[in-house]
């Protein structure tokens, strides 16, 4: 059955990632078992503070065919305009986000209680801890505090591939990285403020300058005008990449990237509570 048109187990949806994402640039895990990644390298240095290092806590996926009314993107691959025009109503959004909380480096107040992530039990790590060492949910209310907490979103497409069967061809358009809801916004400014930033270092630019060239990538200046915190870039000249379907089903999706990536998620149900136990994005 090709899960692109599957009707049985639909491939539209809400998705959460079940396992510690494998992206490239891992820097090791925090004390709470959750995958650390630079700013730097989750938005192909365009977001700065680069090296900011930050703990992602869950990882979702959001899957949903264009409507009606909603027009074809500007930005695509070329190699795919002409199969996505002719067949338009194929074509799907494609969103990841990425929750995360900036790692603070200052050892001061290290016995401090953060009660932040106490009740969530969705977070990476935790539950495999706990089964581990039952005393590890103790530890995690005198674990230091940390900083801002943010959701890096991606925005792309799919498309079926014209070719291979459970084959989609995936391509992102840009990137948006917010805080939380209810965080504090001049912690979040004083972080993200661009006239804050040291001039950037050698390598940095080179990257920088790769993606722009490859990429057509355009940071986007200062915080969004409509809430005055969110911070951004585009892609102008997106390349298209590929996942397979190898599974899917009414409760799963597991899917195999270009680089051999394996991503197991679960789909995420409407009636659901949402909010954070509940792993449901509520922005």
């Amino acid at each position: 059955i090709d899960a692109r048109t599957s009707t049985v187990h639909p491939l539209d949806g809400d998705f959460l990632m079940e396992h510690s994402p494998s992206f490239i640039g891992k820097l090791g895990n925090n004390a709470e078992g959750q995958p650390l990644f630079t700013i730097g390298r989750m938005t192909f240095s365009m977001i700065r503070p680069t090296d900011a290092v930050c703990s992602l806590q869950r990882v979702t996926q959001h899957v949903h065919r264009l409507g009606p009314s909603e027009t074809l993107p500007e930005k695509m691959p070329p190699k795919l305009r002409d199969a996505v025009e002719a067949n338009a109503g194929e074509l799907r959004t494609f969103v990841t986000k990425m929750f995360f909380t900036v790692e603070n480096d200052d050892d001061e107040n290290d016995d401090e209680a953060d009660q932040s992530d106490i009740d969530s039990d969705s977070d990476y790590g935790e539950e495999k801890k706990e089964e581990e060492d039952p005393s590890s949910s103790l530890r995690r209310r005198r674990r230091r505090p940390q900083g801002p907490r943010g959701v890096m979103r991606m925005d792309g497409y799919c498309f079926p591939d014209p070719t291979e069967p459970n084959r989609l061809a995936v391509w992102f358009t840009g990137g948006v990285c917010s805080p939380q809801r209810g965080e504090d916004l001049s912690a979040w400014r004083k972080l993200f403020g661009q006239g804050n930033m040291p001039p950037r270092p050698t390598s940095e630019r080179l990257t920088l300058w790769a993606a722009k060239v490859f990429m057509g990538a355009v940071p986007l200046e200062g915080f969004d005008p409509n809430d005055g915190a969110s911070v951004g870039f585009e892609l102008t000249r997106p390349i298209a990449a590929h996942q397979d379907v190898a599974y899917l089903d009414d409760d799963l999706r597991v899917t195999v990237g270009s680089k051999g990536t394996i991503v197991i998620c679960s789909r995420l149900r409407s009636g659901r509570r949402e909010g954070r136990s509940s792993m449901v994005v509520t922005e």
